[in-house]
């Protein structure tokens, strides 16, 4: 038995990139090391304490260089 689909292009572009990701990790000094000297990102931010408040410990990394590429 053989049905006739009509044909559909496809709806969804394929990913050029990310764009971001969030990962919690157990040891941030050990992925900061990875992240910088193994696979080559730089730490372009992170947050600061702030007296009297709770934050997280977060950094920000970028894999681009200097001309975004």
């Amino acid at each position: 038995m053989a049905t006739d689909f009509p044909s559909v292009p496809p709806q969804a572009l394929p990913p050029r990139g990310i764009n971001h990701m969030v990962l919690n990790v157990r040891n941030l000094e050990v992925s900061h090391k990875f992240w910088t000297e193994i696979i080559g990102f730089q730490c372009v931010a992170e947050l600061k304490p702030i007296p009297g408040r709770q934050r997280p410990k977060m950094r920000f990394y970028s894999g681009l260089d200097t001309k975004g590429t």
